[in-house]
């Protein structure tokens, strides 16, 4: 009697334990979207630098399971195809009102269920207090969401069609008047949140001076939480940005720019020397950012021109070294290649003021900085056309 009725147990533990691990970490029913594919964008909070990791899953019926790809903390965004709006130039865009945005850890078992529309995705969560609250929050500013990327397709209608650039520029205004609405009310919740885990969340979507504001109010429970590694890694891109506001009444024309030395692609110490050509062109640049990688025929057009009377220094900015030479290999580009992941007191792009990518500084033989363009423009060809043909 003893035995069996250890063997019962047994059978009994053990069946619990398989239905436990066959249970999935999510299960949707969205109705609206039928028989459709669903992205899945799953980015480590350990290290939101990474690329995300990718899954494309399908529903049946609106319903659909998924388990998280790996064991470790993730922001996850759920898009079904039918949510997805086509710019003019074919290319998808996924809004955040037409998609589902999670924070899932691996013991997680959440359910949605929810309704897909022409302007929205609808949705109640059950099972995680940090993904209720946050779609108990989003109800909130909806509106705003669905009005920004309906301007968001305007401005792309009138950009593919040559409109003017004053009437692209006022609906710009307007469409970050829809995006300060969401901050605004964001950032209401963190300082009434500060013991909150979303908080921190909200906080890494704010403008740098905001965080830096509010990041030491955070209750320490929330800054050693799943978010550490996000919050903390922002937190330095505030420092960061403090220290090129106060670098940028250096770095003008007519004065001289600072000396660096950066590790090159072949892995060696390159030490910058403004001296060696007639002018330096110092690109600040990255793998992820489309603009900088547009601009590269262009610049290999005017290097091939005029490579011996100038130098071109690329300079890869939050950057991984992978991605920094798959990119530099990919396009070919012949130029010297530098990779600025220093810390804080030694970065170059801190130390040249730069804000955003690209950013190019034409240098003169004398170390005197001729030039600073934002963007990527056909300002800083004429101007190195200008220089070469003095």
């Amino acid at each position: 009697m003893r035995t069996k009725l250890n063997y019962s147990i047994i059978v009994i533990i053990m069946f619990g334990f398989l239905s436990c691990t066959q249970k999935n970490n999510l299960e949707l029913n969205i109705s609206g979207i039928g028989n459709d594919t669903i992205y899945v964008e799953n980015y480590l909070l350990s290290n939101i630098e990474e690329d995300p990791i990718l899954d494309t899953i399908y529903s049946e019926n609106g319903k659909v399971s998924y388990d998280l790809p790996i064991k470790e903390t993730l922001i996850t965004v759920v898009t079904p195809k039918k949510s997805e709006y086509y710019r003019l130039d074919k290319s998808p865009f996924r809004p955040f009102e037409k998609s589902i945005l999670l924070v899932l850890n691996p013991n997680d078992k959440i359910s949605i269920n929810g309704k897909l529309d022409d302007l929205q995705l609808n949705y109640e969560v059950k099972g995680s207090n940090i993904n209720e609250m946050y779609i108990k929050n989003r109800n909130k500013y909806l509106n705003s969401l669905i009005d920004k990327s309906k301007i968001e397709l305007e401005i792309d209608s009138l950009r593919f069609h040559n409109a003017s650039r004053d009437r692209i520029n006022s609906l710009s205004k307007k469409r970050n008047n829809y995006r300060a609405e969401v901050r605004s009310f964001q950032l209401d919740y963190i300082k009434n949140n500060l013991d909150e885990e979303l908080s921190a969340y909200y906080l890494t979507r704010q403008p740098l001076d905001t965080l830096g504001k509010y990041f030491e109010y955070l209750d320490s429970s929330v800054k050693e939480s799943a978010f550490k590694n996000l919050l903390n890694d922002r937190f330095i891109m505030f420092k960061k940005y403090t220290r090129i506001k106060e670098a940028e009444s250096k770095i003008v024309i007519g004065k001289k720019a600072p000396q660096f030395a950066l590790k090159s692609i072949d892995g060696e110490i390159y030490t910058v020397d403004f001296s060696k050509k007639d002018y330096t062109v110092l690109d600040f640049w990255g793998s992820w950012c489309t603009p900088c990688i547009s601009g590269f025929p262009k610049m290999k057009e005017k290097y091939e021109q005029f490579k011996d009377k100038i130098e071109i220094i690329g300079i890869a900015c939050n950057d991984t070294e992978n991605k920094w030479k798959k990119t530099i290999n990919k396009h070919d580009l012949k130029w010297k290649n530098l990779i600025n992941n220093e810390k804080l007191d030694k970065d170059v792009s801190v130390k040249y003021a730069v804000e955003g990518f690209p950013t190019k500084l034409i240098i003169n033989s004398n170390g005197i900085i001729v030039g600073i363009f934002k963007g990527e423009g056909k300002d800083f060809y004429e101007k190195l056309n200008d220089l070469i043909k003095l």
